[in-house]
């Protein structure tokens, strides 16, 4: 794929994003000035790479080491995900306290929710740094974008320090 497809997908991507309410855009330059004032706000280049085999062709990417934003950054704090066999040792230890579950008659049953959009439903007090730039899919023209919450691109967004 060429990296124009790239630049069209991401545009529809965003387009797409802006319908759920995740954005407001495309804006001009000069429209993004007035909003943050001149040189107050920083964008960072979307494009889109394929992933072959996977349910969804295409993914988004917001390039935050081009503008910077990844060096300027840094951690406030971070989350520490639990291990796969969780589950089981919370089962076993339910077991110990109430004893085995089919003598007591009691169950347990757990499961996972994927989030759509999660980080988009990440409020941001941050605007600024929250924009995207993208070449207009007619004119090749850098138009700019407003994502209301967090854009997955920064390192810190994927535990990396």
């Amino acid at each position: 794929p060429s990296e124009r497809e790239g630049f069209e997908v991401a545009w529809r991507e965003t387009v797409e994003e802006r319908a759920l309410g995740f954005g407001d855009g495309p804006f001009t330059r000069s429209q993004m000035d007035t909003k943050f004032g001149r040189g107050k706000w920083r964008p960072l280049t979307r494009t889109a790479i394929p992933q072959p085999g996977r349910a969804t062709p295409w993914r988004c990417i917001d390039n935050a080491k081009l503008n910077k934003g990844n060096a300027a950054s840094h951690f406030v704090e971070t989350i520490c995900c639990e291990k796969a066999d969780l589950p089981a040792a919370t089962t076993q230890e339910f077991a110990r306290i109430l004893g085995p579950p089919s003598r007591q008659g009691w169950s347990m049953r757990g499961g996972c929710n994927d989030v759509k959009k999660a980080y988009r439903k990440i409020v941001n007090g941050h605007l600024q740094y929250m924009v995207v730039m993208l070449p207009g899919p007619s004119t090749g023209r850098c138009m700019y974008w407003i994502i209301w919450g967090w854009v997955l691109s920064f390192r810190h967004s994927h535990g990396k320090r």
